[in-house]
């Protein structure tokens, strides 16, 4: 049996290898394809063996989240691709917000005697570091989870390469605004680099939306069912009940179901689907 499975919470192509060598792992599993760009894994397993419950079980183990998909399914994978661009949208004007006023106080009034069209901001440090950690542990925290998810599996990704820079940067701050105020601090630098982090994100989530819509269009034009000859007699079934093997009728003005061989008569094609 066949079967697609959105999954989330992939960030790089690091994760794609950990989903993919998870699933290919389980008993029972044939084969098992993990596409990055759109979000979902093909995996054909022996269902007397596997269930889908248990290939679920197995990708959220690896920290990643995964539900099953029909072939037709293109709305609710938009309902979900839906909510997390929302969640995204929402997670970058918050740490826009805070992240702004963190740069400008940190390239403008941390120079000790330096007035800002005449201002001086007291405490600006203090301030800074108030701006900077809400970012850092709500706004990051996605960054976190998957640095963790991605040490239990013994291997990294960009989550770890995000939550180990700007933690470096954030603590080494907090410990130069409490143990030497003379030092400098950066604060802003980590605030900054998770909100571009967060806009890369959001871009990239919206041109994969674009994508996915223009691919459920194609698909939309293809055939959905097929005509088969089982047992001497023509049949009518949907396309996904096809299986190799089987002699596919199509008949004048038709559109070709699924991929095959033609064995008999002749035509002419448009084969730019």
């Amino acid at each position: 049996m066949k079967q697609t499975f959105k999954i989330s919470g992939m960030h790089c192509a690091s994760c794609v290898a950990v989903v993919t060598r998870a699933l290919q792992k389980v008993e029972g599993v044939k084969s098992a394809v993990v596409n990055y760009s759109t979000e979902k894994a093909m995996v054909e397993y022996d269902e007397s063996v596997v269930k889908e419950e248990s290939l679920i079980s197995t990708v959220k183990g690896k920290g990643y989240g995964a539900q099953v998909l029909g072939s037709d399914d293109y709305r609710k994978e938009e309902e979900i691709r839906k909510k997390e661009l929302d969640e995204l949208r929402f997670r970058l004007v918050l740490s826009f917000a805070i992240a702004l006023p963190a740069l400008i106080i940190g390239m403008f009034f941390m120079e000790e005697g330096f007035l800002f069209l005449g201002y001086e901001i007291p405490y600006a440090k203090f301030l800074l570091f108030a701006l900077a950690t809400p970012i850092q542990f709500y706004i990051g925290k996605s960054f976190y989870i998957g640095t963790w998810a991605a040490l239990k599996n013994k291997s990294a990704n960009m989550d770890t390469l995000i939550a180990v820079g700007t933690s470096a940067a954030y603590f080494y701050s907090v410990y130069v605004i409490f143990f030497e105020p003379m030092g400098g601090q950066y604060f802003e630098i980590s605030a900054v680099l998770i909100t571009l982090v967060i806009l890369g994100k959001y871009l990239e989530a919206v041109a994969k939306g674009k994508t996915s819509k223009a691919i459920a269009k194609l698909m939309k034009m293809g055939a959905k069912t097929a005509v088969v000859i089982r047992k001497g007699k023509e049949v009518k079934i949907p396309i996904d009940d096809v299986v190799e093997g089987d002699v596919i009728i199509v008949r004048p003005g038709e559109k070709v179901p699924v991929d095959g061989k033609i064995i008999e008569g002749y035509s002419s094609l448009d084969e730019s689907l």
